[in-house]
């Protein structure tokens, strides 16, 4: 059956086996929206009696066609079921306002049109990347002896680029489609305002962007096999003569892309047309998105910049000193001269680079740490000299133009003071603190730096808590116990188990941690120790979600099969749409709660003072949530190998 309409309640009610060319889902929804329709305006019913549909609806005779150069079918005559869109009425215009309204109507669909045809390049360049890199990687992680780089170490580069990909995909389908049938009366602006993703993907890429720099830089260093992958990829005809570095912004840069597009949409857009207000909805969506990119842009800008440099800068010791790190940034670059040889120097805020300008790249000559380095700007060679001293040696330099002298001397002092407290910092962090180190009051000021953070960290593991706790109540309440009420001839108990697997025991474990959090920070300033409640109750944290997470491909499996009992379907769909919120989606909640623990409690520890007994309970639990991660780690790649050979489906693993 393939939306025709049926022809008796027993046959649509009649639970069988569709074809495989349409998903459970999809051939579902288009039979339910055939016969129900689909009107917001009714008022939803509690019971799931509401869902045994007693006989299908009477259809009206299909209405006479018309003849040609007769006037358009008016909506009065055609079948309820298919609703007429409203269009944008033109009568009796002007020549002048009709040609006028044409030529914005065509303005309208080349700017649709671009749109398309930037999402085809986008998303080719995301492609790109995944099937040249990241599958290739994944595959031969799977393998010991073929392993370039481990799991967790793609996730640090590429993040949730495969994620991404899948989202583009679906949303150039949509465009696609609606671009084959354009007529004036065609919106877009829902294929945008409708999909929320957006907000949680691209921040979580942008959070996580300067690590992946960072990681890639210390995979190529640290794995001989991964910088030949990188050597022969990198400016290829395959890539398009880019290199990685080069598609890892494009998800920063797509973003305030969109923001263009559709205000440019909008401008060719009339206020009456239906799509005016999705435009402007869809518009709201992606401009907080923007505004957030935009907001941590500085950072990956600094990072993009620093890696650029690198790439032009021969012979510079990576080993001893990565140039691409978190916390550097590049302040100034010029020329100076010392000892009558001219340089082109590049200042950091922690380093000063000096090298020699080969063609359109620069040969590393030496650096000078800052952080142990003095500056003396009243050189008694001249007003145009300063000079940098460090336990390397003392430098003359000569600034070149002169003029600039005093903009390096000032750059050059800022940075110094700014290295050494940053040394300090760093030496007063762990380990056993001596007054060499610095002064009994900074050493106090560091501490209290210290515990403030602590405190604000566990703040944050509190309320995270809270918010995880109520997710998972909210599937309990809202879905399982509604589902669980329904009679077995809609969903058996058996489909009830496998699509919910052992949330019910999640919840009744985090309500205790929840109640053991929130007491403990309601007497925060009489005990601050936060790990022996991860320990309490590590035993069936660390049993509970491995079980979840092996079970989770089965649960979506069986989830999207119920689709196909039809009862089921229509109570699950209305469910759906009322909550604004899919099953399938909730689901997934769970699924990396281990990982945040172990980022969370991780950060408490750098803030825990290394002889205390939190630090070694949260060192114990991070450790045990690492050891549980990879073990996840290694299961899924097994379960993937046997679904290859097998040839299963991942329900059926």
């Amino acid at each position: 059956m393939s939306g025709a309409v049926p022809s008796s309640p027993d046959s649509f009610f009649q639970v069988t086996r569709r074809s495989h060319s349409q998903s459970p889902k999809t051939q579902f929804i288009s039979e339910y929206r055939a016969i129900k329709g689909r009107s917001d305006k009714e008022t939803p019913k509690t019971s799931f009696e509401h869902y045994l549909l007693p006989s299908p609806p009477q259809y009206p005779p299909p209405p006479t066609p018309t003849p040609p150069n007769s006037a358009p079918i008016s909506s009065a005559l055609c079948s309820p079921l298919f609703p007429i869109s409203p269009r944008i009425e033109t009568p009796n215009l002007a020549p002048d306002v009709a040609e006028k309204l044409a030529k914005k109507q065509k303005s309208r669909k080349e700017r649709a049109t671009e749109m398309m045809e930037t999402e085809k390049t986008y998303v080719n360049s995301l492609q790109i990347i995944f099937d040249k890199m990241i599958e290739p990687l994944q595959t031969k992680a799977e393998n010991e002896k073929e392993r370039i780089l481990r799991y967790n170490q793609i996730m640090d580069i590429f993040s949730n680029w495969e994620t991404i990909l899948t989202l583009h995909k679906r949303l150039l389908d949509k465009i696609i489609n609606r671009m084959r049938d354009w007529t004036d009366e065609t919106h877009i602006g829902d294929i945008f305002a409708e999909n929320t993703a957006w907000i949680k993907l691209y921040k979580h890429y942008v959070n996580n962007f300067d690590n992946s720099i960072i990681a890639l830089e210390t995979c190529k260093k640290n794995h001989p096999e991964f910088f030949k992958m990188m050597q022969k990829l990198d400016y290829s005809e395959m890539m398009c003569g880019l290199n990685l570095q080069a598609y890892l912004i494009l998800p920063v840069q797509r973003i305030p892309r969109y923001v263009l597009l559709i205000q440019d949409l909008l401008k060719f857009t009339e206020q009456n047309h239906q799509d005016y207000e999705l435009l402007n909805k869809a518009l709201v969506i992606i401009k907080e998105v923007a505004d957030y990119v935009n907001a941590n842009k500085s950072s990956a800008d600094h990072i993009t910049k620093l890696h650029n440099i690198s790439t032009r800068i021969t012979d510079y010791p990576k080993k001893e000193d990565p140039l691409v790190q978190p916390k550097r940034n590049l302040l100034r670059e010029g020329c100076l001269h010392w000892k009558k040889q001219r340089y082109y120097v590049f200042l950091f805020n922690d380093v000063v680079l000096f090298t020699k300008p080969i063609g359109k790249r620069y040969k590393f000559r030496f650096l000078i740490k800052l952080s142990t380095a003095m500056l003396n700007s009243h050189s008694s060679s001249g007003d145009h000299h300063f000079e940098i001293m460090s336990p390397s040696g003392a430098f003359r330099l000569t600034a070149d133009p002169s003029s600039e002298k005093d903009l390096w001397i000032k750059e050059i002092q800022d940075s110094i003071e700014g290295s050494k407290q940053n040394m300090i910092s760093s030496a007063l962090g762990g380990g056993p603190k001596t007054d060499a180190e610095g002064s009994k009051k900074f050493k106090q000021l560091e501490e209290e730096k210290n515990t403030k953070k602590r405190k604000e960290s566990v703040l944050q593991l509190v309320e995270k808590e809270r918010e995880y706790y109520n997710s998972i109540v909210y599937i309990q309440t809202v879905f399982f116990e509604p589902i669980s009420q329904l009679p077995e001839a809609i969903i058996s108990a058996k489909d009830r188990s496998d699509i919910f697997m052992n949330l019910e025991q999640l919840t009744h474990t985090h309500q205790s941690l929840l109640e053991a959090l929130e007491t403990r920070w309601s007497g925060y300033e009489n005990n601050t120790q936060i790990g022996d409640l991860f320990l309490n109750l590590s035993e069936p944290l660390l049993k509970q979600y491995p079980e979840y997470i092996s079970n989770y491909a089965k649960a979506k499996h069986r989830l999207e099969c119920c689709y196909g009992y039809s009862q089921f379907a229509v109570f699950l769909l209305d469910l759906e749409s009322r909550e604004k919120k899919t099953l399938i989606e909730l689901i997934t909640i769970p699924l990396r709660r281990l990982s945040h623990y172990y980022l969370l409690l991780q950060e408490i520890s750098q803030y825990t003072p290394t002889n205390s007994e939190d630090y070694n309970n949260l060192k114990s639990m991070v450790d045990s949530l690492r050891q549980s991660n990879e073990k996840l780690e290694l299961n899924t790649v097994a379960r993937l190998k046997n679904m290859k050979k097998e040839g299963s489906s991942p329900g059926m693993v």
